[in-house]
């Protein structure tokens, strides 16, 4: 994504700030009400909730692509298996015409040998 800060990472930080300093404050100044605490912390756990589900959406889409991406490399892998067949196939016959025309070869050589 680059080098830049996002919004969400901010609000982010400012909210563990936030928590941070009213609970310090709850314990040593009795300034921060138990509300403005829990807002704090229930605000950050839903920006934390947040980041989370737009990191997994991003992930799953990233993931249906790279699967797209496997299946059409498969696709492309099977097509190349098939001439790979037809190729094997038409060496193979080739090879069995040479066979053929040797063992003819052969059985002449034989012949005018006797």
């Amino acid at each position: 994504m680059g080098k830049y800060i996002k919004w969400i990472d901010v609000l982010s930080f400012i909210l563990f700030i936030l928590a941070v300093y009213f609970i310090l404050t709850r314990i040593f100044g009795h300034s921060a009400t138990d509300l403005t605490i829990t807002v704090t912390l229930f605000g950050g756990l839903g920006v934390l909730l947040y980041k989370l589900n737009r990191e997994f959406g991003e992930f799953k889409v990233e993931t249906i692509n790279s699967f797209r991406r496997s299946k059409e490399d498969m696709t492309e892998l099977k097509s190349d298996v098939k001439i790979l067949k037809s190729d094997v196939n038409e060496l193979k016959n080739k090879f069995q015409t040479m066979e053929n025309k040797l063992d003819s070869i052969n059985l002449k050589i034989c012949k005018l040998a006797k």
